[in-house]
């Protein structure tokens, strides 16, 4: 697996970014289940590739499209025919935020926030209209979800690269004081103060990873005077904009991970002349290997599991052979009881007999609960059964096995593709799915323009209902129900602390209305956040629990503007 891209990267893509793509114009966005692609005009890269590894996202260029065809989804439709007006990092939090400006056919303008979120977790690519509030679209994964606004910040260290002081902290002295007050051998006692150096520098510096403080470390052997003096001409490079890109193999011998400067005690393996054949280079020739292999392993991982079925299958089949070829003992014990039965009473659990050769005793097993002539009937009925079933199960055998054969062929073919398009179009279409269920969700529901801007969506039914607030609803967009009475349920996207009470009466307003209670003066509606909304397990559609909420009582009627 691949490091994902570091904080230092990703603060130095932004400048470099904001200064290549501002004015550039963004021409088609195609989205997948694993990604997305960015086509741009007027960028010194023409094609973007935004790839998620699970949870760990990627931004790298390319030369040509990853996507086949027949799996593209047309993403963040609102920013087509944008342009790019500026890009800026949130400091060290690997996180992006494009500004892009559109416009329609009556000159009116629209501005937007894309939030390309790098770091580890499953975050999605969202975008926010810069009006404010929750995202508007997404990109990711089925499982990813959007930051609550385009410019939330992540959790800041005590420190920043891009602003030390000169002299080493206390914390990093202590950490290898800390080290010499151990009882360690000397041959050791290098690693250990670079141990709980790199700790340190990890927990209280931003834009140090893992990887990075492992190296300075370990090459400054632990001295924290070194250690200072190596992350300190790192972040007066940063501030000041000095960028060297180069990738660097200290992390395995098989990954390389990308910096946007040159680091202390290491040579990179491969230098760029600029940002752009950084990426470029470095997504051929390290990314998109990964993320084929990524999607082998995610591919493989479903073949084997159906291997794994069809497996339990033959030897359940095998099993029921195995039972259905005893048809002939059985039909020979119904004729040995025929022939003895005169001396079988009920109650009995077994019988010996001597076979008809006379040559062999054999011990037929009973039923204590039967009577004779049952117990006969059961063994003719079961060599029946077995004699009727023997060739439709061998024929069912061979089928499966054929089945089997033909999937673990499939198996070693995936082993063999290289290429990351052909893989892609073989990912399941679940996940597919339900992307293009999300994107599509709003022209789903019944929706009313409200005061500010805002819209109230409406779910018609339980299962809609269902989609309405679990799946298509944000945590922080409000929910509307009548109180105490089945009805719709209503959501406020894009709402907040700030939302009018008048707009919120609005909304109540339209629960009452598609309520049982709409033929009633005043009605009761509870509203709350969406986060504080469950479904209890095992209940109808559209059955709702809310966890805490206030209540507003209102006539129900509906506003004016029925879209």
């Amino acid at each position: 697996m691949i490091p994902p891209m570091k904080s230092l990267t990703v603060y130095a893509l932004g400048l470099e970014m904001d200064n290549a793509l501002r004015g550039s114009v963004i021409s088609r966005i195609d989205s997948f289940s694993g990604g997305a692609t960015f086509y741009l005009e007027g960028a010194p890269s023409d094609i973007w590739h935004l790839l998620y590894f699970d949870r760990e996202p990627e931004l790298i260029t390319g030369r040509e499209t990853l996507i086949p065809q027949e799996k593209i989804i047309e993403g963040l439709p609102q920013l087509i025919a944008g342009r790019i007006t500026g890009v800026k990092p949130l400091e060290m939090g690997r996180v992006l935020v494009m500004t892009i400006e559109t416009s329609n056919d009556w000159d009116e303008s629209n501005r937007y926030l894309l939030r390309l979120d790098l770091s580890p977790g499953g975050k999605a690519a969202a975008l926010y209209s810069d009006a404010g509030g929750g995202a508007v679209n997404t990109l990711g994964t089925g499982r990813s979800r959007a930051a609550p606004s385009a410019e939330t910040a992540t959790r800041a260290k005590p420190l920043s690269i891009l602003r030390l002081p000169d002299e080493p902290p206390d914390g990093l002295l202590e950490a290898a004081k800390r080290a010499e007050a151990e009882d360690i051998p000397d041959p050791t006692m290098l690693l250990a103060r670079a141990k709980h150096a790199a700790t340190w520098l990890l927990d209280t510096v931003e834009g140090i990873d893992p990887a990075l403080a492992r190296e300075i470390t370990r090459g400054a052997a632990g001295v924290p005077d070194k250690i200072w003096a190596a992350v300190h001409a790192m972040g007066a490079a940063a501030s000041k904009g000095r960028w060297s890109w180069g990738s660097y193999g200290f992390a395995s011998k098989d990954e390389s991970i990308l910096y946007p400067i040159d680091l202390p005690f290491t040579d990179p393996w491969e230098r760029y002349d600029n940002f752009s054949d950084a990426l470029l280079s470095h997504g051929e020739s390290c990314i998109i290997p990964s993320y084929t292999s990524h999607l082998k392993n995610l591919i493989a991982s479903g073949e084997r599991k159906e291997i794994r079925r069809i497996g339990r299958i033959v030897k359940n089949v095998s099993g029921d052979i195995s039972r259905a070829e005893r048809s002939k003992e059985f039909r020979h014990f119904g004729n040995l009881l025929v022939t003895y039965r005169h001396r079988l009473k009920r109650g009995m659990k077994e019988i010996s007999v001597q076979g008809f050769s006379g040559t062999e005793t054999l011990v037929i097993p009973l039923d204590p609960a039967k009577s004779p002539d049952q117990n006969i009937e059961g063994y003719f009925k079961r060599a029946k059964k077995g004699e009727r079933g023997i060739m439709i199960l061998r024929s069912r055998r061979l089928a499966v096995e054929a089945e089997l054969k033909e999937r673990e062929k499939t198996l070693g073919e995936i082993q063999e593709i290289t290429d990351p398009s052909v893989l892609i179009s073989m990912l399941p279409r679940g996940a597919e799915r339900r992307q293009r269920r999300r994107s599509d969700e709003p022209d789903r529901f019944r929706s009313f323009e409200l005061e500010g801007g805002l819209t109230a969506f409406v779910g018609r039914n339980g299962a809609e209902n269902d989609r309405l607030t679990h799946r298509f609803a944000s945590p922080s967009d409000l929910w509307f129900h009548a109180q105490g009475i089945s009805g719709s349920h209503v959501i406020l996207k894009r709402a907040d602390r700030s939302t009018p009470k008048r707009v919120l009466e609005q909304a109540a307003a339209i629960a009452a209305y598609f309520s049982k209670a709409r033929h009633s003066t005043t009605v009761p509606v509870i509203y709350t956040e969406k986060r504080y909304v469950r479904k209890p397990r095992n209940s109808k559609p559209g059955t709702a629990v809310c966890q805490r909420g206030k209540t507003l009582f209102v006539r129900p009627v509906l506003p004016e503007a029925d879209k």
